[in-house]
Order: structure tokens, then C-alpha cells, then sequence
């Protein structure tokens, strides 16, 4: 075979084969060009960055996962209130369908809240208040449209929301930001370890920049959620 290729070399006119030299050359020093610009002398550093950005993508996983987790954890706690909440108003003379149509109610603004939230945003300092406004804002319309309801079924009135009602909600929702600020902050704690654990494995000091402002970030949150 390489025999076949000198022969056809050697046949071929001075012309072409300056063609083909020329076009070689040219592809090498454009591949040159191409390295220098991206800051790559050989092609080690290549697959040192390809190693880089695949231990970034497992970390990014990893992390996609603590958020995943939080979301669930939330979600389980609130599923739990279900039974407590429905028992906080069995002093009232009230069926039990209504009482737990009552607890679905009240929790479904945070359900809500929980699904559409980024967390390490809102319940910042500068924007919690207005953030806890919102829920309550919620969770006083849920109950009000239930009590309404409630009126027109005889020995099924609810208590209005300022003669006991408020104080059984909000209660529970005060028990329910403070888990949630705890778990956003086992979280951010989680994101840390995990990105400690694999800036072991990176080479790059561009990347390992990256990840300690991802750090900083994050300790930077734990401490405003306490």
C-alpha cells in the first residue's frame, strides 16, 4: 500500500505535488493559528480540558440532584402537616370532609411554592419579608373561599380568619418556613461538599476558579438563611 502511494506521488507532475505540500502546510499552520488562540500548545492540554469539563458535568449532576432531593424532602414535609392540620380544627363544629378539604387547601400554596421557587433567592434577607407576605397572602385567600363555602352547610361553619383561624395557619406556616430554611441550607452545605470533592479532580485554574466562586456562594447563602 505504501508502495501504491510513493508510486502515485512519484508519477504524479512537479505541479501537483507543490499543490499538495503547499495545501498541507497551510492546514498545519492554520491548526497552529487555531491552538495558540485557544491557549493550547499540544494536544495533551486537549484532552486534559475534555477531562476537566467531564468531571464539571458529573458535578453539575451531582448538584441537579441536591436540588431534586430538597424539592422532595419539602414536599414530604408538607404532606406530613396533612393529618395535624386536619385535627387543629376538630374544636369547631365541622365535618371531617371539611376539615380535610381544609388541609388540602391551606397547603396547596406551598406545594406551589415549593415547585416554582429558587430558594437561595427568595428567601434571602432583602427578599423574604415580601417572599412570606406572598405565602400568606395565599394561604389567607385559600381559607377564606373555603370558609364561604363552609357557611352555606348547615353545622359546617368554619371560624372566620380573625377569630381563631389565623393563629392554627399561621402557626403551621411558621413551622413550615423554618424547615424549609433548614433544608435550603443542608442543601447549600450538600452543593459545598460536592464541589470540594471534585475540584480535587480538576487541573484547570480557570475551572477551579469557577468552583471556588460557586463555594463562596454558597457559604455566603448558608450564612444569611441562619
Amino acid at each position: 500500500m505504501t508502495g501504491a502511494i510513493e508510486a502515485n506521488l512519484a508519477a504524479m507532475p512537479g505541479s501537483n505535488l507543490i499543490i499538495i505540500f503547499i495545501g498541507a502546510a497551510g492546514l498545519l499552520v492554520i491548526a497552529a493559528v487555531i491552538m495558540k488562540w485557544l491557549g493550547i500548545m499540544s494536544v495533551g492540554p486537549i484532552k486534559r480540558e475534555q477531562q476537566n469539563q467531564s468531571v464539571v458535568y458529573q458535578m453539575n449532576e451531582e448538584n441537579y440532584e441536591h436540588d431534586e432531593l430538597l424539592r422532595s424532602r419539602l414536599r414530604d414535609y408538607t404532606d406530613e402537616m396533612r393529618v395535624a392540620l386536619v385535627n387543629s380544627f376538630e374544636d369547631f363544629q365541622v365535618d371531617d370532609i371539611v376539615r380535610r378539604a381544609l388541609s388540602s387547601a391551606i397547603r396547596f400554596p406551598m406545594y406551589k411554592s415549593i415547585n416554582n421557587n429558587h430558594f437561595t433567592k427568595v428567601l434571602m434577607p432583602d427578599k423574604r419579608q415580601a417572599y412570606e407576605v406572598r405565602i400568606i397572602r395565599q394561604l389567607k385567600t385559600e381559607y377564606i373561599d373555603l370558609y364561604n363555602a363552609s357557611r352555606r352547610v348547615e353545622r359546617n361553619a368554619l371560624p372566620s380568619w380573625e377569630d381563631g383561624a389565623e393563629k392554627i395557619i399561621m402557626a403551621y406556616f411558621r413551622d413550615w418556613m423554618n424547615n424549609t430554611l433548614r433544608e435550603v441550607s443542608e442543601t447549600c452545605a450538600d452543593k459545598v461538599k460536592t464541589y470540594r470533592d471534585y475540584r480535587q479532580q480538576i487541573k484547570s485554574e480557570h475551572w477551579r476558579s469557577i468552583i471556588d466562586m460557586c463555594i463562596t456562594k454558597n457559604e455566603d447563602y448558608i450564612s444569611k438563611l441562619h
